[in-house]
């Protein structure tokens, strides 16, 4: 057949196998040491496949670890999730392939359903009777006490006057009016040292009204608060409880959708447009008005937001990747930043996978000269294959002004066989050069040069 250089031959009849560069004798002893160190589990069994140029070395190569992969399950997908404590380490979770895409779709819908169904369940008749309800009960309480305490006030020839500043002991006069200042500095001394015995008499039952009106306020707002969070866990635990079902059964998102339910009912507001515990407040106090609230949707689509930085719901079988430029970003993936106002921002959703996120629990492919050629990059390689994890690192941010609010992102477990392809001068430099180069790089899978015209390899 024609050779195409692409690890297979045309073989331009009908009815004829398809062969690989691979099968080749020449290819035996690289063969077998690569099927060596892809069976091989323990740390250090990657490869240096050896070939001359233009020998279709790494054409050859790819396709056979793409044989090799074919008909095994597909690597699983990664989503970086809001880490609701320590929201500057967001929590990387793994997922089936395919799963990622639809969580991420799934919790999409979910948000502008949920505001909806909060919004419909905050404007409903049967919560604003609940708010009323504690209101009139809360003004009982106050305008009882206020009772006693202005009946105490008269027996004294006073009253209990509530202005701007609060309640106050007044001396009333002949038009329902407080006494003035000048008035009560016109009056007997006699009869003021009766006004200033009668005050200090009542102080104590004064400060005594003042601490019941602040614990009431407090405890109407606290009971708004058990109302609203009462009424939104109604109403999420509907809406939840099909995405708990599907997606509950997956390691490390059971937690997080607990965790997740929680923080949206100490979180309503993002919801709402407004805090309702604070509007519920204001109108008990007759304030009215709703309160500023800084956080818009872009918070809340942020906030809850799945960032899928592995999906491998279109692929069959786990990746076989090649990087033709590994720099250290395109290897580990970066933190990209916004400009805003003046100024940068980030937040987990910004993370951006790099090759060995796409390569994870397959193959990553590198061109030896080309790895050799990014010292920091082949550094941070031989830790994430002697950590066996994927930590990103902000390399351009090392000695500069930390920016608020960066993420610092857990690490992701790293399943990777790297295979490095290249010239035999290159296996040999790197050899000499780098004394941990034989540690994580055990196979050399070398590809004769010369191919014995025997009738199996005509063929």
């Amino acid at each position: 057949g024609k050779p195409d250089f692409s690890g297979r031959f045309d073989a331009g009849t009908e009815g004829l196998e398809e062969a690989r560069l691979f099968d080749l004798s020449s290819h035996t002893l690289a063969r077998e040491a690569l099927d060596f160190a892809l069976s091989m589990d323990d740390e250090g069994y990657n490869t240096f496949v050896l070939g001359e140029d233009r020998s279709g070395r790494m054409d050859a190569t790819r396709g056979y670890l793409t044989a090799h992969v074919t008909g095994k399950p597909p690597s699983d997908d990664w989503v970086y999730l809001n880490n609701f404590r320590r929201t500057h380490k967001p929590r990387p979770v793994r997922l089936p392939a395919g799963k990622g895409r639809a969580f991420r779709d799934d919790m999409a819908e979910l948000l502008p359903a949920l505001t909806d169904a909060l919004r419909k369940a905050f404007t409903s008749d049967a919560y604003a009777d609940q708010i009323r309800l504690a209101q009139e009960e809360t003004k009982e309480k106050m305008d009882a006490s206020y009772g006693k305490l202005r009946g105490m006030a008269r027996s004294h020839g006073l009253d209990v006057w509530s202005g701007p500043q609060g309640l106050s002991l007044v001396m009333m006069g002949e038009d329902g009016k407080p006494v003035s200042q000048e008035e009560l500095l016109a009056l007997p001394q006699e009869d003021r040292e009766k006004l200033e015995k009668a005050v200090e008499t009542l102080n104590p039952a004064m400060i005594e009204m003042r601490a019941t009106a602040r614990r009431e306020e407090l405890d109407l707002t606290r009971r708004v608060r058990e109302v609203n969070r009462t009424i939104a866990d109604e109403t999420t635990a509907t809406l939840l409880a099909e995405l708990e079902a599907t997606y509950g059964g997956h390691q490390g998102l059971t937690r997080w959708l607990v965790e997740l339910r929680s923080d949206i009912l100490d979180n309503l507001h993002l919801f709402q447009g407004q805090a309702p515990a604070d509007h519920a407040d204001q109108q008990s106090q007759g304030q009215g008005g709703a309160k500023t609230v800084t956080q818009g949707p872009s918070e809340l689509t942020r906030r809850y937001a799945v960032n899928l930085i592995v999906d491998n719901g279109d692929t069959q079988h786990p990746n076989v990747v090649l990087e033709p430029n590994p720099t250290y970003e395109n290897l580990f993936g970066a933190i990209e930043y916004l400009p805003v106002s003046g100024s940068l921002h980030t937040d987990f959703t910004m993370i951006r996978g790099g090759a060995l996120h796409q390569a994870n629990g397959g193959i990553l492919v590198l061109r030896a000269d080309a790895i050799a050629g990014q010292q920091v990059a082949w550094h941070f390689l031989k830790g994430a294959m002697r950590d066996q994890e994927i930590r990103i690192e902000e390399l351009h941010r090392y000695g500069g002004v930390p920016l608020t609010g960066t993420p610092k992102p857990k690490a992701i477990p790293l399943d990777v066989k790297v295979v490095l392809v290249g010239s035999p001068s290159w296996y040999y430099r790197l050899l000499s050069a780098d004394q941990d180069f034989r540690t994580y790089f055990k196979i050399k899978a070398e590809i004769d040069p010369y191919v014995p015209t025997n009738d199996e390899d005509v063929a």
